[in-house]
């Protein structure tokens, strides 16, 4: 009982609401990190969206429902939403981080938030089901996901090792409960040498999010993706 517990206080923490601004930046401490994204001749067609988004079912999500959010005519998870104004904005393609079917448990928060803390701590690499099988064709990869036990989940390290991206610039976006981008931009910086990534990271509050259509239409403008 203590076990759950303490699982369950943790995870709360990290679905806390943020006081702080959503699109703040980090300390640029690597080489290949940017502070200003500007990138020439890119159209919609060289823009990839890749996300990794993982809500649990309805009335599953007891932290005021951190993981979903209501988009249209369904629901998604918040990382997919905001992925989906990032192509409203930008005509790129999505491509969703999909893992193996059945790999994260959706019916029980208690259980999400076990196995992913065991794989925090014993570097676990989930596989991904999906692939991208023209990653020549895009020159900007905004990258998005959630922050867990403050960090990205496991299954962005695979997706950093299957991928090489030199020569590419990757745009990360995060959505978060307090966390917001936890150092993660660095950490794609270092697993990523040979690409360029910028430090105009955005991340959105989970309490945010289903309001979040016009900061995000901002950032996109502040990118300067030059057409």
């Amino acid at each position: 009982m203590k076990k759950i517990l303490s699982i369950f206080l943790a995870f709360t923490i990290m679905f806390s609401l943020s006081a702080c601004a959503d699109n703040s930046s980090q300390e640029d401490t690597s080489s290949n990190i940017t502070g200003e994204t500007q990138t020439s001749n890119v159209s919609a067609d060289n823009i990839l969206i890749a996300y990794f988004s993982y809500p649990l079912d309805d009335g599953v999500d007891t932290v005021s429902s951190a993981s979903r959010a209501a988009y249209e005519d369904g629901s998604l998870g918040n990382t997919n939403y905001i992925a989906r104004l990032i192509q409203n904005e930008t005509g790129g393609t999505l491509f969703e981080i999909k893992p193996e079917d059945g790999f994260y448990p959706t019916d029980s928060f208690e259980a999400l938030a076990e196995q992913t803390q065991n794989e925090v701590e014993d570097g676990v690499r989930p596989a991904i089901q999906t692939s991208i099988d023209n990653l020549d064709d895009y020159d900007v990869i905004f990258v998005g996901y959630p922050i867990w036990w403050y960090d990205m989940p496991s299954i962005m390290y695979t997706f950093f090792e299957q991928y090489d991206f030199a020569g590419k610039t990757i745009i990360p976006f995060t959505t978060h409960g307090g966390s917001q981008l936890s150092g993660t931009v660095e950490t794609i910086a270092e697993l990523e040498p040979d690409a360029t990534v910028s430090a105009q990271a955005h991340t959105v509050s989970r309490n945010d999010v289903t309001d979040a259509a016009s900061d995000v239409a901002e950032w996109i403008s502040s990118l300067n993706l030059s057409e």
